[in-house]
């Protein structure tokens, strides 16, 4: 038992001194050559009217998607419900379709408000 644990010791301290080695060898090598650290504005925003318009154009078309995806789902539930004759499941899916409409119908008019005051905003 103790000749497997030596070796596993000693089986680990080439892997330990190849590290040491290249760890002091990548030291003296980043300390050779200082080099400024820039980083670039992934969203391309110079102040928050772009910004928002940014995040509202990748947001928006989400959450449409989502909002299609939803109504289907809605129908679908209508239609079992009512295969099975469940008249509180298809209540409960007609309401969740209400739900559903309406939240689009917010994200919408948040875009569209939002388009607005950008544009309002920008006239200043």
């Amino acid at each position: 038992m103790k000749y497997g644990l030596l070796y596993k010791k000693t089986a680990l301290l080439p892997f330990i001194l190849f590290s040491g080695i290249l760890l002091l060898w990548c030291r003296s090598a980043w300390a050779q050559t200082p080099s400024p650290v820039t980083f670039d504005n992934p969203l391309k925003a110079k102040d928050f009217p772009d910004l928002l318009a940014y995040v509202l154009a990748k947001i928006i078309p989400l959450a449409l998607t989502v909002g299609v995806i939803a109504i289907i789902w809605a129908g679908f539930k209508m239609i079992l419900a009512a295969a099975q004759g469940n008249s509180a499941g298809i209540q409960a899916a007609r309401k969740m379709l209400g739900y559903v409409v309406l939240g689009i119908v917010i994200i919408a008019a948040s875009a569209t408000i939002a388009g607005a005051l950008q544009q309002f905003l920008s006239g200043l």
